[in-house]
């Protein structure tokens, strides 16, 4: 990997590093924006679930104080008992006209009772051991998580129900002790034997899980959308300044540098004054003050160094080739002279030995 990027040019490089980059932290965060979102999803369906919770609790408090006392009365005079004299029951039926609005359809709400007097309070096996953890420590005062209601995921938040007021000891005391009417309706087995301050049921609503998933994953897809379209703009800005700041800069010295290696066979047209515009960029670079400016002048000085080098070098190149020239001529010379000498030599010879043979005419 490392061989091939270092193949790419330097943008190329740097958009890819960065993409990669870009990549991984996007994924990262997502996964981290997503958990957090969740959990402030959750957060806030908890906030809602206690204010609606809060809510019935108070409209139970003013029935058992200001309506209850009325209706009792008026439920000893009837044969047949009135459900509306039950705080849970009220609280239970406004609930239930709170769902009739469509965004509310699928929320519960019930209070989850061991032994009720309607068999619909019952808890079931999980609320069971929600009223047993409350029930286990007595300051705990909510319980929230997910469980599966029909199929789906559902979010709940759970409270222990306390019996605070004596008043609701009237009914579910002893079966002497409670309204007739009422034993006729609902028998003398069930909804008995309660106790003050006993935590007698868990108060639970339940709130379908895939609204917090959407919230969540709306609010995590908007968060990264953000966070992508930052990215990419940071991403333009560093690939435009990489291009000006250092693409740029770098470009008149490796063009230079080229010139100069392209002259290595010393050709004596080379001249330092052509691509005259080159060297004029890189007298602009060499004005900055940064570590550009810095390497453009200690370019320049190198450039100049190489150049004299150079001249120096064809100076003595051809000075050794014209003493070689000469030496070569003054050689071939000396050759002939030596030859010519050689020959009067023979003939001198010859004539001292008389045995130089007749010239013709």
């Amino acid at each position: 990997m490392k061989r091939i990027l270092q193949r790419l040019k330097l943008r190329t490089q740097f958009t890819i590093i960065l993409s990669v980059v870009f990549l991984c932290s996007s994924l990262l965060s997502y996964g981290l924006l997503a958990r957090v979102q969740r959990k402030t999803a959750e957060h806030t369906v908890t906030e809602q679930a206690m204010v609606l919770m809060s809510t019935l609790n108070a409209l139970r408090t003013h029935h058992v104080s200001e309506v209850r006392p009325w209706m009792n009365i008026e439920n000893e005079t009837l044969t047949e008992f009135v459900p509306e004299t039950v705080p849970s029951y009220v609280v239970r039926q406004v609930f239930e006209q709170f769902r009739e609005k469509a965004e509310f359809a699928k929320y519960l709400y019930k209070d989850a009772t061991l032994n009720p007097t309607n068999p619909r309070d019952q808890a079931d096996d999980f609320e069971t051991d929600l009223v047993a953890q409350f029930k286990l420590n007595q300051d705990l005062d909510e319980i929230h998580g997910f469980r599966t209601l029909e199929g789906e995921p559902s979010f709940y938040v759970a409270r222990p129900l306390v019996i605070t007021n004596a008043s609701c000891l009237e009914c579910h005391s002893t079966p002497d002790a409670a309204p007739q009417n009422m034993i006729q309706t609902y028998g003398d087995e069930n909804g008995f034997g309660w106790q003050l301050n006993e935590i007698i049921a868990t108060q639970i609503i339940y709130i379908p899980a895939r609204q917090i998933f959407f919230a969540a994953r709306q609010n995590t897809q908007l968060a990264v959308a953000i966070f992508m379209a930052i990215f990419a703009v940071v991403l333009l800005i560093i690939n435009k300044l990489i291009k000006y700041a250092i693409v740029e800069p770098l470009q008149p010295m490796a063009r230079v540098a080229k010139y100069l290696s392209e002259e290595s066979s010393l050709d004596s047209n080379f001249s330092i004054h052509q691509n005259e515009s080159e060297f004029e960029k890189l007298d602009k670079i060499a004005c900055q003050g940064d570590e550009l400016g810095q390497l453009a002048r200690i370019f320049q000085r190198m450039a100049k160094v190489v150049y004299s080098r150079e001249q120096n070098l064809r100076h003595q190149l051809t000075n050794v080739l014209d003493k070689a020239h000469r030496e070569e001529n003054e050689m071939q010379d000396g050759n002939i002279y030596q030859v010519y000498i050689k020959n009067l030599l023979t003939r001198s010879r010859q004539i001292r030995q008389g045995s130089l043979p007749d010239e013709e005419g």
